[in-house]
C-alpha cells in the first residue's frame, strides 16, 4: 500500500467506514487495513474534528 493510499485508508477508518467497504473501494487487503493502529485512527479523527469535519 502506498503512503497516499494509507492516508486515505486511515481517513476512511476515522470516518467509521468498515474494513469491507474500504477493501472493496480502495483495492487493499484486509490485512493491510488491519495493520493501521488505533492510535493512527484516533489521531486522524481528532485532526478532522479540530478542522470542523463531523466524524463518528
Amino acid at each position: 500500500m502506498t503512503d497516499d493510499i494509507r492516508r486515505e485508508v486511515v481517513k476512511a477508518l476515522a470516518y467509521g467506514k468498515s474494513i469491507v467497504e474500504i477493501r472493496d473501494v480502495m483495492g487493499v487487503s484486509a490485512a493491510e487495513i488491519k495493520s493501521i493502529t488505533k492510535e493512527e485512527i484516533a489521531a486522524k479523527r481528532a485532526e478532522l474534528q479540530r478542522k470542523g469535519y463531523v466524524v463518528k
